[in-house]
């Protein structure tokens, strides 16, 4: 029997861990042959993007062609840096904004001694502690950024247009989603300072190009795990009782009815016709 490639080197502990999981994910994907097409469609669509859309480029400057005509030589060389750097963002990028900024690992080559080995060297971001302003939230935001993400916002015109028009493989960051969906839900739902009537209109009409429906905003920023616990809550949530159902169809159809004009000591008033007996005790009579 060939051993698969994860049980190779593994300890009799760390094998039977493994197999677990193996099974476990076999088993799952057997039950579910599509475990991701339960999801809605903008779900899908914005996860998928998110995981094989390229981000913008932030430590390196994409050539369009990798060739160039050298006059020294007279021939066509190839560019050097045609290669993509690509950052590694560690788990404290997550509870910041650091604007698709990250750690990139290189090399140093010392020109006083060009035969010598090349150093290994690290280049982190600069961070600092700044508070932002989101006025669709109308709440401040103590946290850790770039200076690349200064400058974006800048470039956006506030806080909340740089969420709404970064996508969200640029964000690099769970915090930037999370802000990002509570953006679109807030302007979803509607309710954005219901003290000031007149703020709320204004506001409301400058972000309305990037309202979407509140089934849809619900979903923002959510990565597979929370997308799947909130399938499963939705899912099978307890139904209401009936009772409650009832009460509440009761209530709107009375408020409803008060609000036609109709008068509680008047013959055919709004008690009478809700009274599921008047009918038969008048027609008895």
């Amino acid at each position: 029997m060939r051993v698969p490639w994860w049980l190779r080197k593994a300890t009799p502990e760390q094998f039977i861990t493994i197999q677990r999981r193996v099974n476990r994910a076999l088993v799952h994907n057997l039950d579910d042959p599509q475990p991701f097409a339960k999801y809605p469609a903008h779900f899908q669509r914005r996860f998928m993007e998110r995981r094989h859309q390229e981000p913008v480029p932030v430590h390196y400057k994409p050539v369009e062609v990798p060739y160039e005509y050298d006059p020294e030589i007279g021939e066509i060389v190839r560019i050097e840096d045609t290669v993509p750097i690509l950052p590694m963002f560690p788990p404290e990028s997550h509870y910041g904004l650091w604007g698709g900024e990250g750690m990139v690992k290189g090399f140093i080559k010392r020109l006083d001694a060009p035969y010598m080995k090349k150093t290994a060297k690290w280049w982190y971001p600069k961070l600092s502690q700044v508070t932002l302003y989101s006025e669709v939230l109308d709440k401040y935001l103590l946290t850790i950024v770039t200076q690349r993400t200064l400058e974006l916002i800048e470039e956006a015109k506030g806080f909340d247009f740089y969420l709404l028009k970064t996508h969200e493989v640029d964000l690099q960051s769970r915090l930037g989603l999370r802000l990002k969906g509570e953006v679109l839900r807030k302007l979803a739902a509607g309710d954005l300072y219901p003290d000031d009537p007149e703020k709320n209109s204004k506001i409301r009409k400058k972000y309305k190009a990037w309202t979407i429906p509140e089934e849809e905003a619900a979903w923002v920023g959510l990565s597979l795990e929370q997308a799947e616990a909130k399938y499963n809550a939705e899912q099978y949530a307890p139904p209401a009782p009936l009772k409650e159902v009832f009460r509440e169809q009761l209530l709107l159809e009375l408020h409803k009815l008060k609000l036609e004009g109709h008068d509680k000591d008047s013959d055919g008033s709004w008690t009478t016709r809700l009274n599921p007996f008047g009918k038969r005790a008048a027609a008895n009579a």
